[in-house]
């Protein structure tokens, strides 16, 4: 493929199964990395709110895994931002030193189970896999059962009508009989489900996991001993699939995508345009390492398009800000892991609260924490930037998971409405009541589907705002925008 200038098919599988832990994320992998090992352009994606993964995804791809998630991104009330659009505009990644081209082939992974998620917000991995298209990947997990896993496969695939289904896959199969008994079962009662393969097991393939989910991939491949893993998943997947039957397949059941129209991306003035327009950019200084890389690459775009340029920077390892900055973006991360190091880089600190005095900042989640006074963990207090007078403490079990609507109270998205999620372990310890809120939170809930709960949540005081919402700039037109204007000197 040469470009998305006219509508074009696009060979794509969403990979999913009945529950979290069968092994969607080791599947996923493997056919990434064994595409990409046959010369292939994969793109990869995740259905759902997540950072973990799609980190895993970009190391294996060597392109920015994107999100899908139909209620965050708002394609109910901007229908321009379905999914395909985000196909139409890959984003390289800069550090690998890919080369931008159209994909070959798209590889989604599912969040949870197929139909999994909050009931009346339609944002299942079904539901992306029917407003897209997506043909689906079965996988079943069959440690402890054989012939039941054709009734797994066929339960998947029948229980909401329009579903694609290319086949399914098998894992965790203990021996040369046991997968026997398995291809027995899906040809006499699953013929229309075709079984790609039988993964056995194999302990030296394991993602490691931490309390917000697996390890990230940047620390766990960057030991030499883990530098062949994606080598050995590409030989699992050649091994243990049959790639040319499920590739063609793909392709046979390939969706077609329109080329691109009315969308956040193409709508807005491109970053020249908005050099010719305004002028300069506005230097946007964006936190970027151990600590803090829990951030959408669709953010980046939107910014970029608003007319913001993005300029990344350590925390963790660098002194100070990068020059001429106008704004200061802190996504989340882990800060928690890392909190002694950016505790003691002392002038670090120093600078963003001097540059908080009269320059736009914004901390999200992880980068929330690290704007307050310190934190809170294992029984000591780390201090942070004190830009905001607000401590935190770490806790043993998750504060809040769940998706957000939030109404900007004050701060650069006042008045305007974005959506968004939280996942996080750390608490607010005390808030005086002098510092404004910066969102009223709309949080949908499964016990009350036409009502919601709401509250306030976050901090705004003079340039500084942040919260523990981790936001989508795709779900309001004019997001983006709203802070590149805050920041623009």
């Amino acid at each position: 493929m040469t470009g998305f200038c006219a509508a074009q098919r696009l060979p794509s599988v969403l990979i999913t199964g009945a529950g979290s832990g069968c092994g969607k994320t080791t599947v996923s992998l493997a056919l990434m990395a064994a595409c990409r090992k046959r010369g292939l352009s994969v793109h990869p994606f995740k259905t759902g709110p997540d950072f973990i993964d799609p980190g895993w995804h970009t190391a294996a791809c060597g392109v920015a895994s994107l999100n899908l998630d139909p209620w965050m991104q708002s394609w109910k009330e901007f229908p321009e931002n379905a999914a395909h659009q985000l196909f139409l505009h890959p984003r390289p990644l800069a550090e690998t030193g890919a080369v931008h081209s159209a994909p070959d082939i798209a590889v989604i992974e599912g969040a949870m189970g197929l139909y999994d998620g909050l009931p009346g917000v339609a944002a299942s991995a079904a539901d992306v896999a029917l407003a897209l298209h997506i043909p689906l990947l079965l996988v079943i997990n069959v440690r402890g059962m054989s012939a039941s896993a054709a009734a797994v496969a066929r339960g998947l695939a029948g229980l909401r009508p329009g579903l694609s289904v290319a086949g399914a896959l098998c894992v965790m199969s203990g021996s040369e009989r046991h997968e026997a008994f398995l291809r027995s079962a899906f040809a006499e009662f699953c013929p229309d489900i075709p079984l790609f393969g039988v993964l056995p097991r194999m302990e030296n393939i394991a993602l490691p996991s931490r309390h917000l989910g697996l390890t990230q991939a940047a620390e766990f491949c960057q030991h030499a001993e883990d530098a062949s893993f994606f080598a050995r998943l590409a030989d699992l997947a050649e091994t243990h699939i049959d790639l040319d039957a499920l590739l063609t397949r793909l392709r046979d059941l390939a969706p077609s995508f329109p080329p691109s129209g009315n969308t956040f991306f193409s709508s807005r003035t491109t970053q020249a345009d908005a050099m010719e327009e305004r002028g300069k950019p506005v230097r946007i200084a964006l936190a970027r390492d151990e600590a803090f890389s829990f951030w959408y690459p669709e953010n980046t775009t939107l910014l970029e398009k608003a007319g913001a340029e993005l300029v990344p920077f350590s925390p963790v390892h660098d002194a100070g800000l990068p020059p001429d900055s106008h704004g200061l973006i802190l996504p989340g991360g882990y800060p928690e892991l890392h909190a002694e190091r950016l505790s003691a880089n002392a002038s670090m600190r120093e600078a963003i609260r001097l540059f908080a005095e009269d320059h736009t900042v914004y901390g999200e989640c992880g980068g929330f924490l690290y704007l307050m006074t310190g934190l809170e963990k294992d029984g000591k207090t780390f201090p942070l930037c004190n830009c905001l007078p607000l401590r935190a403490r770490m806790e043993s079990r998750h504060a809040a998971l769940g998706y957000r609507e939030a109404q900007g109270l004050s701060g650069p998205w006042k008045n305007l409405t974005v959506r968004g999620h939280e996942f996080h372990y750390s608490r607010v310890l005390e808030k005086s009541a002098e510092i404004p809120p910066l969102w009223e939170l709309r949080i949908p809930s499964a016990s009350s589907l036409s009502g919601t709960c709401r509250e306030c949540e976050g901090a705004s005081l003079g340039y500084v705002s942040g919260s523990y919402v981790h936001l989508s700039l795709l779900s309001h037109p004019d997001a983006a925008r709203s802070f590149v204007s805050c920041c623009r000197p």
